[in-house]
C-alpha cells in the first residue's frame, strides 16, 4: 500500500488531488492511503513516518512548504516530496530538499499519472527497510543499513547511525525483537550490533569498519560467532552469485551480439566493434516495467540509433532489425524478470522489502535471479543454434518490397508487446501469452525471410539451367538476383 500525504492550505485543491489519486488507484489497482494536512506545521507535528510520498504546497500561511520540507528531511531522509505551487521561482530552491519533482498548479490527471508511475517504479528499485524512532524532538524514519549499533544510554537507547546519533525511549528488548531477525545481533546486555559493520573480533571486543570498538559478553559470544559465521557465509554466497550473474549477463550479450552480427554486418573499424559490443550489453539487458512508456520508447530509439551507427546495410534492413528483434528482446527479458519475482514469492512467501532485511532472503533472491539469467542465456543459445542457418541465408540484396512483406506480419507482435506492457497492471499473467506470441512472430519472420531467399534462389537456378533467362537480362530489368552461393 502507498501512503500519500497532501499538504495544502486550499481545502478545495486537497479534495481535487484526492479525487485524482483515487482515480489513479482504480485504474492501476494500487492501494493508496491518503492523509490530508492543511498547514506545514500540522504536517511537522503530526508527521507519520509510514508516509511514502508528500504532495507539498510551497505557499502556505503558517509554515510554508520549504520550511516544512527542511524539518521533514531531518526526520525522514527517504520520503518522496513533490512540491506544488503556482509560481516557478521556487523550483531550484525546492530541489535543495531532494524533491522528487516540482509541479506547477493546476495539475492535470495525465501529469499526476506520469509522476506516480515514475515514483512507484523508482521506489520499487530503491525501497530500503527502515525503523521508526520516536523521541521528544519528533519521529525519525532511519534506514536499517545506516544503523551501526545500538547501546544503552542514561536509561534510554542511543542509535548510532551514519548520519547522527538518535535517542530512543524504547527498551533494549523491544528493539532486539525488531532488529535481531534482520542481521542485527545482541552481543552484550547493553549493545546490539549490525553485522554489516563488523570488521573483526579480538577476544571479547568487536572492531567495526568505522574504527569503533564495542564489547561482547562471554555468555553471548557463542551465539554471536554463529550468527556472524552464517552472515559472512551468506554474504560470500551472494557475492559469488553476483559474479556468476555478471558473467551470464555478458555471455547473453555475446550471443545476442552474434545474432545481430549475422543479420547485419558490423562496420569494419575495430574500435567501433568494441564499442558496439559494450553498448549491446546495456541494450540486451534492458528491462521494461509495466506502464513505463518512457523506457519503452526510449530504449527502442536507442536500439535503432545503435543499429544505424554501428551496422552496415540499407535503412530498410536496419528498420527490419528493430521490428524483428526489439519485441522479442523486451518480451524475453520481461518474462524472465517476472517469473523470477513470482518464484521468489512462492518459495519464500516474502515481499521484496522483506528480502532487503534478511541476508537469507537476499541470498535466495540473488540465487533465483542468477537462475533466471542462466535460463535467458540458454534460450538465446538455443535460438542462435536454430536461427543461424536462417540468418546466414538472408542476403543484403533483398529488395524493399520483399522487406515490406517480411516486416508487415511482425508489426502485429510489435504493437501487441507495446500495448500489453504499457497498459496492463504489473501483477497479471495475461502478459505471458502475448510475450510468447511476440517471440514466436519474431523468429517466424526470420524464417520467412530465409524462405523467400531460398525460393528466389531455387527459381533463379531453374531458369538459369533451362536457359529461360540470364543474369544479364535480369540486371537490365533492374531485378535483384540472389547469389549462387548459400
Amino acid at each position: 500500500m502507498l501512503h500519500i500525504a497532501i499538504c495544502d492550505d486550499e481545502k478545495d485543491f486537497v479534495q481535487y488531488l484526492t479525487d485524482l489519486l483515487n482515480q489513479y488507484s482504480k485504474e492501476t489497482g494500487r492501494n493508496i492511503k491518503i492523509t490530508p494536512y492543511y498547514d506545514g506545521m500540522e504536517l511537522i507535528e503530526k508527521y507519520d513516518p509510514t508516509i511514502d510520498l508528500i504532495f507539498l504546497d510551497i505557499q502556505m500561511k503558517m509554515v510554508d512548504g520549504l520550511h516544512a520540507a527542511e524539518r521533514i528531511r531531518q526526520m525522514d531522509e527517504t520520503v518522496g516530496i513533490i512540491f506544488l505551487t503556482t509560481l516557478t521561482q521556487y523550483g531550484l530552491e525546492g530541489y535543495k530538499y531532494h524533491a522528487t519533482n516540482y509541479i506547477i498548479k493546476p495539475m492535470k490527471y495525465a501529469r499526476l499519472k506520469s509522476e506516480m508511475d515514475k515514483f512507484v517504479e523508482r521506489s520499487q528499485k530503491e525501497d530500503a527497510p527502515s525503523l521508526v524512532i520516536t523521541n521528544d524532538t519528533g519521529k525519525y524514519k532511519v534506514p536499517l543499513k545506516s544503523i551501526r549499533y545500538v547501546e544503552t544510554y542514561n536509561r534510554n537507547l542511543m542509535f548510532h547511525t551514519e548520519q547522527e546519533n538518535i535517542i530512543c525511549y524504547k527498551s533494549m528488548k523491544e528493539v532486539e525483537r525488531e532488529l535481531c531477525d534482520k542481521d542485527f545481533v545482541r552481543c552484550h546486555t547493553s549493545y546490539i550490533v549490525n553485522l554489516f559493520y563488523v570488521k573483526g573480533i579480538k577476544k571479547l571486543d568487536i572492531e567495526l569498519i568505522t574504527g569503533e570498538v564495542i564489547p561482547i559478553s562471554q555468555p553471548k559470544r557463542k551465539e554471536f560467532m554463529e550468527r556472524l559465521a552464517g552472515y559472512l557465509g551468506g554474504f560470500l554466497m551472494i557475492r559469488l552469485f553476483e559474479i556468476l550473474s555478471f558473467l551470464l549477463a555478458w555471455g547473453y550479450t555475446a550471443i545476442f551480439f552474434l545474432i545481430l552480427k549475422s543479420f547485419l554486418p558490423l562496420r569494419k573499424n575495430v574500435v567501433l566493434k568494441v564499442i558496439a559490443f559494450l553498448i549491446c550489453g546495456y541494450l540486451a539487458d534492458s528491462i521494461i516495467y509495466s506502464n513505463d512508456a518512457g523506457s519503452l520508447f526510449g530504449t527502442m530509439f536507442l536500439f535503432f540509433l545503435y543499429v544505424l551507427l554501428f551496422y552496415r546495410g540499407t535503412f530498410m534492413e536496419k528498420l527490419s532489425v528493430i521490428l524483428v528483434f526489439y519485441p522479442a528482446l523486451i518480451a524475453i527479458n520481461y518474462l524472465m524478470l517476472d517469473t523470477g519475482g513470482r518464484l521468489f514469492k512462492i518459495v519464500t512467501q516474502a515481499s521484496h522489502e522483506e528480502a532487503l532485511q534478511s541476508s537469507t532472503l537476499m541470498l535466495t533472491s540473488t540465487a533465483i535471479h542468477t537462475v533466471s539469467l542462466l535460463l535467458r542465456l540458454l534460450f538465446w543459445i538455443g535460438a542462435w543454434l536454430v536461427l543461424r542457418r536462417f540468418l546466414e541465408k538472408i542476403p543484403s540484396h533483398l529488395n524493399i518490397k520483399t522487406w515490406l512483406i517480411i516486416d508487415m506480419p511482425i508489426l502485429a507482435s510489435f504493437v501487441a508487446i507495446f500495448t500489453i506492457i504499457y497498459f496492463m497492471p504489473e501483477n497479471t499473467v495475461i502478459v505471458y501469452p502475448i510475450c510468447g506470441a511476440s517471440i514466436f512472430s519474431s523468429f517466424s519472420c526470420m524464417y520467412l525471410a530465409a524462405y523467400i531467399y531460398d525460393s528466389m534462389h531455387t527459381e533463379y537456378s531453374r531458369w538459369k539451367h533451362s536457359g529461360i533467362i540470364t543474369r544479364s537480362a535480369l540486371s537490365k530489368k533492374n531485378v535483384s538476383v540472389p547469389s549462387t552461393t548459400t
